[in-house]
């Protein structure tokens, strides 16, 4: 889901760590190692916080280059506008690959219960032909050597 303006404003402040209104840097690296130490006693902001480190670890992306993306303007600093679109971005990707990982892990699952099914039909199969009474009439009632004989013709 988009995020609140709410919601980015708490990040953003979370990071501000000099009240400027942006992000350098030295803030946005620190709010991330913040993270990963669990160093954040505001839940919804850790979260936040863990989802932009989740996808430097999923892209393998480096704190500094992940920084220089999403600071469009280049100036070495990240506005509320930035930070909220690349915040934005993070998220819906992340749910994105939540996505794929669900569809995959169903698509699995089918497979796995139409293999099983597959198999069990095959083992009812085989215990049926096992069966004396599952053989015509006409075989049961021979010597089994004449019933030998008779399914080779």
């Amino acid at each position: 889901p988009a995020l609140s303006k709410k919601e980015i404003m708490d990040v953003i402040d979370f990071m501000d760590v000099d009240g400027g209104g942006e992000i350098d840097a030295v803030e946005f690296t620190s709010a991330v190692h913040a993270a990963r130490r669990n160093e954040i006693d505001d839940e919804h902001i850790l979260k936040m916080m863990l989802a932009i480190d989740n996808e430097l670890k999923l892209k393998q992306i480096k704190i500094a280059d992940l920084f220089r993306m999403l600071d469009e303007s280049g100036d070495g600093s990240l506005s509320r506008d930035e930070l909220r679109a690349g915040l934005q971005i993070l998220v819906s990707s992340n749910e994105n690959v939540e996505q794929k990982r669900a569809l995959a892990l169903a698509r699995r699952q089918a497979a796995e219960r139409k293999w099983k099914l597959s198999q069990e039909k095959s083992e009812e199969v085989k215990s049926w032909l096992d069966r004396p009474e599952s053989l015509p009439l006409t075989l049961t009632a021979l010597s089994p050597e004449r019933a030998a004989a008779a399914m080779d013709e």
